[in-house]
């Protein structure tokens, strides 16, 4: 999912699916097929040369990726979609809904134990040894905006400002992830747990790592063969359900997550391995980092009883 939060920031978005030629592209494109820029001119009925420009428009804003694949007639550029949704968050003045909201660099966890491969950065150096877990124990952690891992799991805590007379109605948490692999592997598939306050909400079933261009915000010092941006996602858990990027990912509601006053909201994120899943791991993209210029975001809705009688 492409996630806009202010629209005057994504004006290249939206002047890339302004063009009918390019919206043209982008359903050529459905239910992750792959094609190439012949293919797509001869589709169209345009020259190479115009449809690697409208091509490199989609790239730059993130709702194509390109990659080369060599074949006997040689190196092609194969294009995909990279998400199947949009999502504008429009600002409403009149809105009435109340919300805390606490935001955590990536670096800020309260838990973890991980394997290699494995590392920290800050936005302009890499913390300590790569591949090397004590790392992760560092005083300096706290100011990382990138972490990845194969194997293992980080937990962070927000706290719960809830007052007595309040009551939660929506528990959001938005974050930018991929998935982590060893060496450069665009397609090494993670199993990643979700998990709330100790309760899993489900699992989000990751691709793989993304190299194909510079993430938006990725410093230009950054490793090329290093994962450069991921996907933000949005978990919410409501009265109904729990859902991520607005579809259904498990029965689980507000009432099992135990939000009583003064309980800190845990956060997990958890790819230990386990018979029968994927074994890829977590690249966690926080400010200065990725795509979407933002650490991991706790926001909690909730309604005032009194304001009822």
């Amino acid at each position: 999912m492409i996630y806009v939060t202010n629209p005057k920031e994504s004006l290249k978005l939206f002047e890339a699916l302004s063009s009918p030629v390019r919206l043209q592209v982008i359903d050529l494109l459905h239910d992750g097929k792959e094609m190439n820029i012949n293919e797509l001119a001869k589709q169209l009925n345009l020259t190479n040369s115009a449809m690697t420009m409208h091509i490199q428009k989609l790239s730059e804003c993130g709702v194509i990726r390109v990659r080369l694949s060599s074949s006997g007639r040689g190196t092609q550029k194969l294009c995909s979609l990279t998400e199947d949704r949009l999502l504008i968050e429009l600002a409403d003045k009149s809105s009435d809904d109340a919300f805390y909201e606490t935001e955590l660099e990536v670096g800020q966890y309260t838990e973890y134990a991980v394997n290699p491969t494995c590392g920290l950065a800050t936005t302009y150096k890499l913390i300590g040894d790569l591949d090397n877990p004590q790392a992760f124990a560092y005083p300096e952690r706290f100011s990382a905006h990138a972490l990845w891992f194969t194997d293992g799991y980080v937990t962070y805590r927000f706290p719960n400002e809830l007052l007595t007379y309040q009551k939660p109605k929506d528990l959001q948490f938005s974050f930018e992830i991929s998935g982590e692999a060893p060496g450069v592997l665009e397609y090494y598939p993670s199993d990643i747990r979700l998990i709330v306050n100790g309760v899993e909400l489900g699992v989000y079933e990751c691709a793989g790592e993304y190299f194909e261009r510079k993430g938006r915000y990725t410093p230009d010092w950054w490793f090329k063969n290093f994962g450069q941006y991921g996907r933000i996602k949005i978990l919410s858990v409501t009265d109904e359900g729990t859902y991520l990027d607005g579809l259904p990912l498990s029965d689980v509601t507000l009432r099992d997550m135990g939000l009583n006053q003064h309980k800190d909201i845990s956060l997990s994120f958890d790819c230990r391995r386990r018979q029968g899943g994927a074994i890829g791991g977590i690249n966690l993209f926080g400010t200065g980092f990725g795509d979407y210029n933002q650490g991991i975001r706790c926001r909690l809705y909730y309604t005032t009883e009194r304001d009822k009688s």
